[in-house]
């Protein structure tokens, strides 16, 4: 169940860590005749491949916790991964609803920036996981 959390964590940071630097960015390159169908596009083509793997690392870092509630590597990145919920759901899915509606590059800028909440910790729970092992 270990190996499978690494291997979750790895993909899901290699993903966020596209998005921070390549595909969030290259909103604001978007022409503004263009941004709702390209950010429509974008979106439903990500959220199908995060969405099942978010909740598939939910589960496994669920069990591995449930299993040892005083490991304290698994407590951590329980943590980690309720905030990259929150973070998510809270903020970055507001802002894409938004962003659906109007090309707007402080919605973008603020996308970016608040992004860097699930970049840092999916990293951290990454490495967490590799120390895991």
């Amino acid at each position: 169940m270990d190996i499978l959390n690494l291997a979750l964590s790895g993909i899901l940071m290699g993903v966020i860590l596209i998005t921070q630097f390549i595909s969030y960015p290259l909103l604001k390159s978007i022409p503004k005749d263009s941004f709702i169908d390209y950010h429509a596009t974008y979106t439903g083509y990500i959220a199908p491949l995060v969405g099942p793997l978010m909740v598939f690392e939910l589960i496994v870092i669920s069990i591995l916790t449930f299993q040892d509630p005083t490991n304290t590597i698994h407590i951590a990145s329980t943590t980690l991964v309720i905030m990259i919920w929150l973070s998510t759901f809270l903020i970055q899915v507001p802002l894409h609803n938004k962003l659906s509606k109007a090309f707007h590059l402080g919605k973008i800028n603020k996308l970016i920036r608040s992004n860097w909440i699930r970049t840092l910790g999916w990293s951290i729970k990454f490495g967490l996981a590799l120390y895991s092992l």
